[in-house]
């Protein structure tokens, strides 16, 4: 063959416009009550990469706080606290959450060129290849498995005219 360098490499692309959901027990949400009257809600990770956290506050007295907010988890710990209004009564509330993989809405630059590391003088052959759910998430027990995909990119360099 005239295949003279041959590269793979695997990109994880989410299919669709937004992330996935993911299962609820890999990364999970807690709230606990300070003496000092603050709220703190916590992230546990059960896995690397960035999450969105969807926090919808159904009730929510005596604090100053949107309705609803996402939040960044790149690690366990404290992702939010919820401060009292009024110093002398406590804060009423109960919330929900969704987690989703990544960052909801990513900002892209429009204005930069993304390339492969790969010269003119080579022609590229893109495959799909296997989905990288079932490479990295085996076992998943979620119907909805996080779709991602990998792709093979196979190069191969062009012939000099002589």
């Amino acid at each position: 063959m005239k295949c003279l360098s041959h590269i793979l490499l695997s990109i994880l692309l989410p299919l669709g416009l937004m992330a996935q959901q993911l299962p609820e027990e890999r990364t999970s949400l807690s709230s606990e009550r300070r003496p000092d009257g603050t709220i703190e809600i916590s992230a546990e990770k059960h896995y690397p990469g960035t999450q969105t956290a969807v926090i919808t506050f159904k009730k929510l007295t005596n604090c100053h706080a949107p309705r609803s907010e996402e939040v960044l988890i790149r690690q366990s710990g404290v992702v939010r606290t919820l401060r009292p209004a009024d110093p002398d009564k406590t804060i009423e509330y109960s919330y929900s959450y969704r987690i989703f993989d990544s960052h909801l809405n990513p900002k892209f630059d429009k204005h930069f060129f993304y390339r492969l590391p790969v010269s003119e003088q080579n022609s590229v052959r893109v495959y799909p290849g296997q989905l990288a759910t079932d490479i990295y998430l085996p076992g998943s027990k979620n119907e909805k498995k996080t779709t991602y995909i990998s792709y093979h990119f196979y190069c191969e360099r062009k012939q000099r005219k002589r």
